[in-house]
């Protein structure tokens, strides 16, 4: 029982990432999460697991489309 309450709790705190893959057209294709931060070129921060932006457009600093 500890094992189990153990393993709960520490699923319960586990931080997760979400990101959105941007094309080399700077479209998003998907949107992914981690467990933990990434800093790669192709990939933005987002608030959660948003399936609308992908088809949208990453302009500057927002989504267009």
């Amino acid at each position: 029982m500890k094992l189990f309450r153990a393993i709960s709790e520490r699923l319960r705190k586990k931080q997760e990432f979400h990101y959105a893959r941007i094309s080399s057209y700077g479209i998003c294709d998907s949107i992914f999460r981690v467990d933990g931060p990434v800093q790669w070129a192709n990939t933005i921060p987002v608030n959660g697991l948003d399936t609308s932006l992908i088809g949208k457009r990453w302009v500057g600093n927002r989504w267009v489309g």
